[in-house]
C-alpha cells in the first residue's frame, strides 16, 4: 500500500486512510468483491467508510469551509463522498 498526499496528513488522518483501505483489502480476499460491479464496489466503500472512521460527523463537520457551515444539509452530499469511483445513478 502507497499512501500519496499532496499536504501533510496527521497520524490520525493515516491511521484512517489505512484503515479504510484494508477493509477493501479483507473485503477482496473474504468477500470476493467483483470491483467492476456498482453494487459491490459501493458496498464495499460504505463498509470502509463506517468501519474506519470517515463517517464521524466532527470529521464531516471539519471537511466543509468554514464559510460554508451555517449552510448544511442532511440531502447534500459533500464533495469527498461525490468523488468516489461509483457513479451516482440517476
Amino acid at each position: 500500500m502507497v499512501l500519496c498526499e499532496n499536504h501533510s496528513l496527521s497520524q490520525s488522518d493515516v491511521n484512517d486512510v489505512v484503515t479504510h483501505e484494508l477493509i477493501h483489502a479483507y473485503d477482496h480476499c473474504r468477500a470476493k468483491v467483483d470491483w467492476d460491479d456498482c453494487v459491490h464496489h459501493a458496498c464495499s466503500e460504505i463498509r470502509a467508510a463506517n468501519l474506519s472512521g470517515d463517517c464521524f460527523f466532527g470529521k464531516e463537520v471539519r471537511r466543509i469551509p468554514f464559510a460554508h457551515r451555517g449552510y448544511i444539509r442532511a440531502e447534500r452530499p459533500t464533495a469527498h463522498m461525490t468523488s468516489s469511483r461509483v457513479p451516482a445513478r440517476r
